[in-house]
């Protein structure tokens, strides 16, 4: 029998999870293709300093690997948050550009080159429209054989870790509707090889409410069947260019081919370096831009008591030499004035298994160089950004939401009932490019510091801990401020 103490840890730990719940859906339809987000991409101070010194060229300074510290604790203007910085690393300094750019829209020979260059010699399929779906017998008796598999308890619960007789039901379904198609289906391939020609979107989802235009088409390599998916969109409203690969064209069959690929020991330091040549040598060949991509990750996801591995590696666009820098937040993809389009920022992804087969791969609006609009801009020096950079944050209470979601705080506090405070640590600094927008609709990157640190929220009275920077909302580590290098103005 539980003690009250028990109970009311019980019933925190349920709100909490709600709260998270719904912040987590939030969260991930304001990260996907989300149609009209409201949020202002930079705040210009508009005293006509960053016109005035972007065609300023920067006085000698040093260059070259700077040691940087600072350390200091310090309350926002309210007490509700409390900064402690601590950062202690070395910084390259070098001559900073200012770059103008544009997106680059996607063609049919781009998605094909990338393509192929993800599967070397594989052979792509059309798509079939979702009214129209085409299979060879081979296809079905090989999709009932592996599902079937996995239509009782036990095999399902080591498949996903639990047991959900919804979804085995709904896989005996499938299997059913799949076994009366064997009878008409054709012993000859159906599908036609892609032609690589954007479509409207509701070619392929005939009730599919978007207006975009697409490519999908499908890969089997190895035994494997890769998914491809290509979307571009040139309209006032916003701006649309990707592109994405992935495993398997069902949920059952993604799940089924992850667990066979990631149920491996945890990956070795020689997997890692594989991984991050094989990522570095695609985006070498994408010719979608110069690329670095950062060190790989592993990440590890549990099914009941059982570890899946993999590797990933994100990767950052190159602008005259200089690497943008990583955490900078979406820009609403609709402005205000409804002539002014937005665009995605510009970022690419690989998932690998430890044995190094490509999982899945993710390019979002790739851009080209416009002008190079000064080689080695005028910048403020780094203790006037920090210091700009420290007196913006200690402005802002906890209702900033440091690491989380907007509003997420406010929702805590009418759930528990207390006033909340937030613990933010500063332990690292970014100095490289970021992204505004221009006047003419195109973008800069300009040279900008970002400060990078986790955010912890407790409540005031009771001491106890709600929520932190990380999962389910992102990165543990988060950009908690990005300052204009050239003004010092916030982005």
């Amino acid at each position: 029998m539980l003690n009250n103490n028990s109970h009311a840890k019980g019933n925190i730990m349920q709100r909490k999870y709600n709260i998270i719940t719904l912040f987590t859906v939030v969260a991930l339809l304001f990260s996907a293709c989300q149609v009209s987000p409201e949020k202002n991409a930079v705040i210009s101070k508009n005293d006509g300093s960053f016109e005035t010194n972007l065609h300023k060229k920067a006085a000698q300074e040093l260059y070259g690997e700077i040691p940087i510290q600072f350390s200091e604790n310090f309350f926002c203007t309210d007490g509700s948050v409390e900064f402690q910085m601590c950062i202690d690393q070395t910084i390259s300094i070098t001559e900073m550009p200012v770059v103008e750019v544009v997106p680059h829209n996607l063609t049919g020979e781009d998605v094909n080159h990338v393509a192929q260059t993800l599967l070397k010699d594989a052979v792509f399929y059309e798509q079939e429209p979702d009214s129209s779906p085409q299979y060879s017998k081979e296809e079905l008796q090989e999709a009932i054989s592996c599902w079937s598999q996995y239509t009782n308890d036990d095999a399902y619960s080591i498949l996903y870790g639990r047991v959900n007789e919804d979804d085995i039901d709904a896989l005996k379904y499938n299997i059913q509707i799949y076994t009366e198609l064997l009878e008409s289906a054709s012993e000859d391939n159906p599908h036609k090889i892609c032609d690589w020609v954007f479509k409207p979107e509701n070619y392929y989802f005939s009730e599919y409410p978007y207006s975009n235009d697409i490519i999908q088409a499908t890969a089997m390599v190895d035994g494997i069947e890769y998914v491809l998916n290509a979307v571009t969109r040139v309209k006032q409203d916003f701006l649309l260019n990707s592109i994405t690969l992935g495993i398997g064209k069902t949920s059952i069959d993604r799940r089924i081919l992850q667990a066979q690929m990631c149920r491996t020991d945890k990956p070795s330091q020689a997997q890692l370096e594989l991984c991050s040549e094989r990522a570095q040598e695609i985006l070498n060949q994408i010719n979608l831009g110069t690329w670095f991509a950062d060190e790989p990750e592993i990440e590890v996801q549990y099914y009941g008591e059982i570890p899946e591995y993999s590797i990933r590696i994100n990767a950052r666009p190159v602008l005259e030499g200089i690497t943008v820098l990583s955490g900078q937040k979406n820009p609403a993809l609709t402005s205000s004035d409804t002539f002014s389009s937005e665009y995605y920022l510009t970022n690419a992804f690989f998932q690998f298994s430890p044995e190094g087969t490509l999982m899945s791969f993710g390019i979002d609006s790739p851009i080209e160089i416009n002008t190079v609009i000064n080689s080695d801009v005028y910048m403020l020096g780094l203790d006037e950004l920090v210091n700009i950079a420290k007196n913006h944050i200690s402005n802002a209470d906890v209702y900033a939401g440091y690491g989380v979601p907007s509003g997420i705080i406010e929702t805590y506090e009418q759930s528990f009932g207390e006033k909340i405070k937030c613990e933010v640590t500063i332990d690292s600094m970014g100095f490289g490019l970021a992204r505004m927008k221009t006047a003419n609709e195109n973008y800069y990157y300009i040279p900008a510091i970002a400060l990078y640190g986790t955010a912890d929220y407790y409540g005031v009275e009771s001491g106890t801990f709600y929520i932190g920077s990380g999962e389910p909302f992102g990165e543990r580590q988060q950009a908690l401020v990005w300052i204009n290098a050239i003004d010092g103005s916030i982005i």
